[in-house]
C-alpha cells in the first residue's frame, strides 16, 4: 500500500499545483469539512498523527527566514535577525490557517481513490513510533534542503538587485 500512496501523492501534488485545480480541492474540502464528513476525520486523523501542519508550517517560516537571511546578507536588506524573525513570526497565524487548509484539500484529492479502510490503516501506521520516525525523517530532510534553497535564491536575489542599481 505504501507504493500506491506515494503514487497517489505525487499525482495530487502534480494536479494541485494548477491553479484552478488546487481552487476546487480547497472548495471541495469546505463543503465536506462544514458537512462533517467522515472521511475529513479520517484525512485530519493522518495530519494529526503525522504534525503535518505544525511541520509544513515551521519548515515554511524557516525557509521564509532563510530567503530574508539570503537578502540581507546579498545587500538588499539591512534588517537584524530579530527584526527579520518579526517579520517572518507575524505570518504565523496566516500561514498555519493557509496550511492547514491546503494539507486538507491536498490529502483528500490524492487519496480520493483509496477506501477509507485504507486511509484508517494508513493512520494507525503514522500514529506508531515507526510511522512518527519515518515521518520526522522525511520532514527534517526537506526542511533542511527548502532553507537552503531559500537562502541561496534570497542571496542570488539580492545580488542581482544590487548590481542592477549600480
Amino acid at each position: 500500500m505504501g507504493g500506491r500512496i506515494v503514487g497517489l501523492e505525487n499525482a495530487g501534488r502534480a494536479a494541485i499545483a494548477e491553479p484552478e485545480v488546487e481552487q476546487i480541492a480547497r472548495a471541495h474540502y469546505g463543503v465536506l469539512a462544514g458537512d462533517h464528513d467522515p472521511r475529513v476525520a479520517l484525512i485530519r486523523r493522518l495530519i494529526d498523527a503525522a504534525d503535518m501542519v505544525d511541520r509544513n508550517v515551521s519548515t515554511a517560516l524557516n525557509s521564509n527566514f532563510q530567503f530574508l537571511r539570503g537578502m540581507r546578507d546579498g545587500g538588499a536588506l539591512e534588517d537584524s535577525d530579530e527584526d527579520l524573525l518579526a517579520e517572518v513570526g507575524a505570518e504565523l497565524e496566516a500561514v498555519t490557517e493557509d496550511t492547514s487548509v491546503w494539507m486538507h484539500a491536498y490529502l483528500l484529492l490524492a487519496y480520493h481513490p483509496l477506501r477509507d479502510a485504507e486511509i484508517a490503516q494508513y493512520a494507525q501506521f503514522a500514529e506508531t513510533g515507526a510511522g512518527r520516525a519515518l515521518n520526522r525523517g522525511l520532514f527534517d530532510g526537506f526542511g533542511r534542503a527548502y532553507e537552503d534553497i531559500s537562502y541561496g535564491l534570497g542571496r542570488a536575489l539580492a545580488l542581482n538587485m544590487v548590481a542592477e542599481s549600480l
